[in-house]
């Protein structure tokens, strides 16, 4: 492949815009790692609003790596942005228990219904997600 030269005169989202384009015209898959978090958000949704303006109608790859650690804001704006965009999106994901020696504020526990996994030599094991 060649070496890509972008216009330095473009502001940012036009480059982003660009950069898309190049994304979509050459790779048959294209896959987004979503924490649910502000910067993956932005990218998110900067990615959706380029397919429906383009017409774009594959499915974007999502994988969500769930720790079970996550603020509850971030929990629920991954679930509304996967609910509200499902037409567009191929969503993966798998659960990994996070183990951390100190307490963390403010934080909820999402993971799957009953008993969390046993640790197995000091780890969870991970485990298929499932977003409602």
């Amino acid at each position: 492949m060649a070496k890509r030269e972008y216009n330095q005169k473009l502001n940012v989202y036009d480059a982003a815009n660009e950069r898309l384009a190049f994304i979509f015209e050459n790779f048959e898959r294209v896959y987004l790692s979503f924490s649910g978090g502000k910067d993956s958000g932005c990218l998110l949704n900067l990615v959706l609003d380029f397919m429906k303006k383009h017409g774009i109608k594959r499915k974007l790859g999502i994988q969500i790596m769930d720790n079970e650690a996550n603020y509850e804001m971030s929990v629920q704006f991954m679930h509304d942005m996967i609910r509200q965009n499902r037409d567009m999106l191929d969503v993966t994901g798998a659960v990994c228990p996070l183990t951390c020696p100190a307490p963390f504020h403010r934080l909820t526990w999402i993971g799957g219904v009953g008993e969390r996994p046993k640790k197995t030599n000091g780890f969870a094991p991970c485990r298929t997600m499932t977003i409602s």
